[in-house]
Parts: C-alpha cells; structure tokens; sequence
C-alpha cells in the first residue's frame, strides 16, 4: 500500500510539474539579433533596406534580449565598442504584441518550432531636442526645426532575433 501511495504522489508531482513547464512562454530564454532591416515605406511595406545593418555589423554589433519567467528582461548591446543594457518588464498582450514595459508594445511573429521570432516595430514621427536628445512637444516638423530641435520622420524596422 505504501509503494502505491508513493507512486501516485511522485506522478501527481510529476504530473504538475510538467504542467508548470507548458505554462511558460515560448519567449523566455535569451535571444540574439541577427538582422535588422527598415522597410521603405513607413506602413512596414516594400523593400526592406539592410545597409544600417551591414554598416553595424561590421562595427561589431551585437544585441541580445533575454526573457525571464517572472516578467522581467535584460537587453545588452555592444554598439561601436561600448557595452550598455538595459532591464524592464514585459508581456505578451491578447492582441498578439510583445510589449517591453508599459509602453513599448512591437508586432512579432514566432516561427513553427519557437527558436527564432521577428519583431515589427513602427516608429511615430517625432521631435527630439537637439541638446537633451529627449522628445519635445513639437506635433510637426516645421515648429520642431523653429525650435533648433531635429524632426525624426516616422518609420517601419524589423528586427530577428535567434533563441540561444
């Protein structure tokens, strides 16, 4: 009797363990960048130009995300030598987008067997301060060059990512 007994608890563990493990996102883990590309067309269509990713490439360029289990992340780059990283939250919401703390929600897409995604990120236009490089209040770019600010035009990227 006892070894039934034995047997059933460790398959009820085994059994919720294995449970816990398909509960996990497909995300978590660390992955690495392997192109970038910006589309010649703000609404993410036509060509897909990859000349700032050849130039960055070749500069050593390297960018990782990881994805933990309790929401947080880590994102490290190396951009013309100097190393920075970066940490937040995240979450997949029900519209399909991955979102990078509060804000910051991209359109991506998972391949069929979860090792590589790719991310869509579009990009408002915008106005930054010439001397902070913070965004100003200025809605157009005529007012934001008044000011001595640089107007962004808006833009279309994709970003792949391959799971280590």
């Amino acid at each position: 009797m006892k070894k039934t007994v034995l047997i059933i608890i460790s398959l009820m563990i085994f059994i919720t363990c294995e449970n816990k493990e398909k509960d996990v996102s497909p995300f978590v883990g660390t992955w690495n960048v392997t192109f970038i590309g910006e589309y010649e067309n703000v609404d993410c269509t036509g060509e897909i130009d990859s000349s700032g990713w050849d130039f960055k490439q070749a500069l050593g360029f390297e960018k990782s995300l990881t994805f933990n289990k309790d929401g947080s992340y880590e994102m490290s780059m190396t951009e013309f030598g100097s190393p920075s990283t970066e940490t937040g939250t995240w979450e997949e919401n029900a519209d399909g987008l991955l979102c990078l703390g509060l804000d910051d929600c991209m359109m991506l897409s998972m391949d069929a067997f979860g090792r590589s995604f790719t991310m869509t990120d579009e990009v408002d236009a915008f106005c930054k301060d010439s001397n902070t490089f913070e965004e100003t209040d200025h809605a157009d770019s005529t007012s934001c060059r008044e000011a001595g600010n640089n107007w962004v035009e808006a833009s279309c990227s994709i970003t792949v990512y391959i799971k280590q």
